[in-house]
């Protein structure tokens, strides 16, 4: 009998999914740029020429009058990557609203609070 091999779990993965859900039902949009999938070099290279940047955050959300917000999205504990940590803090100093959220409720707690009506 061949057993197949155990998938890794994703805890990331479901809290973004269910970020985008609750977003959606608020009429936000939401974005996410797949950076981590596991590429040849070439790959790579040619996703770095199309506008990949490594460490991008997870979720772009777009909401009304022109209000843009960057999302970090780890599981409990969590770390960010050095190129995370260093595109968050490039974006805050352009101005961008930018965190890590480690839950659903702390991306809509983050989202209120930078005034976004978020349901």
């Amino acid at each position: 009998m061949t057993v197949a091999p155990k998938r890794k779990a994703q805890p990331e993965a479901a809290i973004q999914r269910a970020i985008i859900a609750r977003l959606r039902m608020s009429g936000i949009v939401c974005h996410h740029s797949p950076n981590a999938a596991k590429r040849s070099v070439i790959g790579g290279r040619r996703i770095k020429a199309d506008g990949m940047i490594t460490g991008w955050p997870d979720l772009t959300v777009v909401g009304p009058e022109g209000l843009v917000a960057f999302l970090e999205v780890k599981a409990p504990g969590g770390k960010l990557s050095p190129a995370q940590a260093e595109i968050g803090e490039m974006l805050r100093r352009m101005g961008h609203t930018w965190e890590v959220v480690h839950s659903q409720d702390q991306a809509v707690i983050w989202l209120q609070a930078w005034g976004w009506d978020v349901k």
